[in-house]
């Protein structure tokens, strides 16, 4: 359009005659906004804005432009076929920039409080003039002011709270009065996708998490709040659209060399956000009509989204772990994609944790509750799937994992005697060749994650189990995982060889085993002593199987026929058995071979309860040696009797600082673990046992010799019970005549 047909459009006389005004820039300004040309976009009407409103000298011009942009065409037009979703979310992100520009320029011609007081009025007066058709419009412009509050408060609020304080509440409640009004008439199956869309994501930022959420839209139909919402985190922006649910998230460019990436879409810029609106509506759902459905349909939809990004991540070049790296170290491609996984996990973890508070507050009746188990089982399907997020990122002090976790695991083991599903599901997951193939697990980080998910969750299921479950599938994936190899015998992570005998334990801590089975892994933890297993993990499964032995030995001669052919006849019970079966391998292991750790208890996929022993040498840095079984019985030990002969010329406290806890040697380790199962022996079996003890500590070498006699005592000293510890003093001060160390 040419200047005199503008000025023409907007009644000015042209400037040719002299005697009559000049157009300014504002002139044509408010023209291109009233009348816009051909070329005219979203971007070119907002950038209008951003660089004209922050600097305007004169209120009247202010409310000329404002007024002229809330009746643009290009933004709003007559049902908005024109704009996408994509370029209305811009009015947020420019209007935030407007405001924290005209908060920050050093000398305003007009001031702050009249300019606020001039935009609310105008948005006022815009909503009364036509409520159905002018509501959702200020949205946008209300939610992007608000994301300059902090702003405001830094450079108005906190340096003159007097003057500026009752100011903002005063603004700040109007526009929260008018938001709420106006979202009344924004979000509705009638309207379109993308002005629905734009109105809930602007809530969500507007939003206060503190605040009520039905406070804004009580007559806004909840169902239909969470379904647009879910669809916003796991769908493309806009229907027409040819990405993928995943590329709507991450779009990687070029090959491994090219760092190039795309950028974010409103969605997931603000998926925080969007996840917490859609949380605080999820709390709200048990006052809804069949309210399983509705969260039934949630979970289907993050089900389908989270395998499409497992499978995703699995074939891509982001299959590896990067827990152990410092992530600013990575090339600027993979920084974007963890940055991308940790926000879904952020944001699902609050979606999943919205849905159980809803049940956990609301008081499930039992006629609900198989209900409950199967919404349930969908959460830990969808953790699955993300786990190689948490894996990645560590889970440490993430209470909102842990309790989505734990809450959802105890509801359906809860479940699991009567509906099997939980045995079903495990056996999905880890079985089926479409998810996990044990054969190249070694190499495949994503698939380990889900291997690892699986470990987990058997751990805390073997507290009360179904054998048959147990014997046919746990037992022999988790043994053939703790072997260290797969079918093609290439080696596996430590991490996922420690979870799988993690596992065992469990197995071998809380279920019966047989004497056959007991020993077949005993002897695969001494094969793989010292250079799959730490010392300290030696020690706690030796003491773990020990206990579980000893406390409850198997008489061989009550078995049946069958199930003593598989036995020894050099022994009349499992107890006798296992501890033969250890003298014999400590006796034979050399002297002075040195180990290079000590190393952590043993690796799991969850913070789980210790195995059911509590190994000497997990607490060997402690004051003590692990539970004290005396104090365990409530009943005192007797009084030290230590022979004048037998004492030592030191002081304790001076003979302590030389004292060594830690073994140094395979042979140390093996025996110390051996030593461990002494508070455990029965009282028939006591003194012969230790006798034997002594002997392959005095088959050591001197150093070897003084640290085990050492880590002997502190066990009789400290481990054992009345009668034990009666029995123990005796032997070792009588028969022995050895001094307290």
């Amino acid at each position: 359009m040419s200047r005199q047909a503008a000025l023409a459009r907007l009644n000015i006389p042209s400037s040719d005659n002299p005697r009559l005004p000049t157009p300014q820039d504002l002139d044509f300004l408010i023209n291109d906004l009233r009348f816009p040309p051909p070329t005219a976009t979203v971007n070119k009407v907002l950038g209008y804005m951003y660089h004209y409103l922050p600097y305007v000298k004169h209120e009247q011009n202010l409310r000329l432009v404002f007024a002229s942009f809330l009746n643009s065409s290009v933004c709003f037009g007559p049902s908005n076929h024109g704009a996408t979703f994509a370029e209305l979310y811009l009015i947020i992100e420019v209007f935030k920039l407007v405001t924290d520009k005209k908060l920050s320029i050093s000398q305003p011609s007009l001031s702050v409080k009249i300019w606020y007081n001039v935009i609310w009025k105008e948005l006022t007066n815009f909503v009364q003039f036509n409520p159905l058709q002018n509501s959702w419009k200020i949205l946008p412009i209300i939610a992007g002011m608000r994301l300059s509050n902090p702003l405001r408060y830094e450079l108005y609020v906190k340096g003159n709270p007097i003057q500026y304080r009752p100011f903002f509440v005063n603004w700040d409640y109007q526009t929260t009065q008018l938001f709420k009004e106006s979202l009344t008439y924004s979000i509705s199956p009638s309207l379109p996708d993308n002005v629905v869309n734009l109105s809930l994501l602007s809530l969500a930022i507007f939003h206060d998490p503190n605040q009520n959420i039905l406070n804004f839209t009580q007559k806004i139909s909840i169902p239909f709040v969470v379904e647009r919402l879910i669809d916003m985190i796991v769908s493309p922006v806009d229907k027409d659209s040819v990405k993928s649910a995943i590329t709507h998230y991450f779009i990687p460019t070029g090959d491994n060399n090219n760092n190039n990436t795309t950028t974010p879409s409103p969605n997931v810029k603000h998926l925080n956000k969007i996840a917490i609106l859609l949380e605080s509506y999820l709390k709200q759902i048990p006052g809804e009509k069949s309210p399983e459905l509705l969260i039934s349909a949630v979970l289907g939809k993050l089900l389908t989204f989270n395998r499409d990004l497992n499978h995703f991540s699995q074939h891509s070049k982001f299959n590896q772990d990067s827990n152990s790296k410092d992530l600013d170290s990575l090339p600027p491609l993979f920084q974007e994609y963890w940055h991308s996984m940790k926000s879904i996990l952020f944001a699902e973890i609050l979606i999943f944790q919205g849905i159980l508070t809803a049940y956990v507050t609301s008081g499930t009746t039992s006629s609900r509750s198989p209900i409950y188990q199967e919404i349930c089982l969908k959460i830990l399907h969808n953790l699955y799937y993300i786990h190689f997020i948490l894996l990645s990122i560590g889970q440490g002090g993430f209470d909102s994992y842990n309790f989505d976790y734990y809450v959802a695991l105890e509801v359906v083991l809860n479940h699991s005697r009567t509906t099997g599903a939980f045995e079903t599901l495990t056996s999905h997951l880890i079985g089926d060749y479409q998810e996990v193939n044990l054969y190249v697990v070694h190499e495949d980080y994503i698939v380990k994650s889900k291997v690892l998910f699986v470990l987990g969750m058997w751990e805390n299921y073997l507290k009360d189990p179904n054998q048959i479950f147990v014997r046919r599938t746990i037992s022999p994936i988790c043994f053939n995982l703790a072997s260290g190899e797969n079918g093609r015998g290439l080696p596996l992570s430590s991490d996922l060889i420690e979870a799988a005998h993690s596992v065992l334990l469990a197995i071998f801590a809380f279920n019966k085993n047989t004497p056959r089975e007991t020993l077949e892994y005993l002897d695969l933890l001494l094969r793989q002593f010292p250079n799959v297993l730490s010392a300290n993990q030696l020690s706690i499964a030796i003491e773990t199987l020990g206990k579980q032995t000893l406390s409850h030995p198997i008489q061989y001669h009550n078995l049946t026929e069958e199930e003593q052919l598989e036995l020894s006849d050099l022994y009349t019970n499992s107890a006798q058995e296992l501890l033969e079966f250890l003298y014999i391998r400590c006796s034979a292991i050399g002297t002075g071979i040195p180990i290079n750790r000590t190393g952590n208890a043993l690796g799991t996929a969850q913070p789980i309860a210790e195995y059911g022993a509590n190994s000497t040498m997990s607490h060997i840095d402690e004051d003590g040696m692990g539970i004290d079984i005396i104090d365990a019985n409530k009943r005192k030990k007797p009084k030290d009797y230590v022979p004048k002969v037998a004492r030592l010329s030191k002081e304790p406290s001076e003979y302590e600082v030389q004292v060594r806890l830690v073994p140094e040697t395979a042979r140390e380790a093996l025996i110390f673990s051996f030593i461990n199962l002494v508070p455990y022996l029965p009282l028939s079996m006591f003194i012969p046992w230790l006798d034997r003890i002594m002997v392959v500590i005095d088959a050591s070498n001197v150093s070897e010799r003084e640290y085990l006699l050492r880590m002997l005592w502190r066990v009789l000293s400290e481990n054992l019970d009345l009668n034990r510890c009666e029995l123990g003093y005796k032997w070792w001060y009588e028969t022995r005549g050895m001094a307290k160390l």
